[in-house]
């Protein structure tokens, strides 16, 4: 982990695939709802692909929702672990994160805190909670996944 995010090389496009899968599988076998974000949303909902030029796999949850709490976080990071991914939390002030790499592939898995109806995602921006909370699901690479809704809204604020 500490060669990926020290040097953010780009995804090798196919494990990203495979590890986002893999994460779907552990996510729904535990029951926790996750948003695809930040250049995995823009390329799911853009070209339908993952970005060739990102340099990880992001998921978003949001802590209280659903049943996710800080403290449920441990069980999810054994189960990556279990599945062969190598990971490890890192603590913030607006999220609890999940960093986790399997064939030279991170998945960060943000879960956010809801502060005054908004949600604060790097690099500093304010997005409506609403957006995480009430997903819209799409299909992206033959399987159903939610994005911040709605999508286009998400992006725009993320990116300009």
């Amino acid at each position: 982990l500490e060669y990926v995010n020290k040097y953010n090389p780009p995804i090798d496009v196919v494990a990203a695939e495979n590890n986002l899968k893999e994460a779907k599988q552990i996510m729904d076998r535990l029951g926790v709802v996750f948003l695809l974000g930040s250049g995995t949303c823009l390329g799911a909902t853009r070209d339908n692909a993952l970005i060739p030029w990102d340099d990880d796999v992001d998921l978003i949850s949001v802590i209280g929702v659903n049943g996710l709490t800080g403290e449920s976080m441990a069980g999810i990071e054994e189960a990556f672990r279990h599945k062969g991914f190598v990971a490890r939390e890192l603590p913030g002030n607006h999220a609890q994160a999940l960093q986790t790499m399997k064939d030279y592939v991170r998945v960060t898995w943000e879960c956010m805190y809801v502060d005054d109806a908004v949600i604060n995602i790097y690099p500093g921006i304010e997005i409506p909670a609403d957006m995480f909370t009430r997903p819209k699901e799409i299909e992206f690479l033959g399987e159903q996944f939610f994005v911040p809704n709605p999508p286009e809204e998400y992006l725009r604020l993320k990116y300009g």
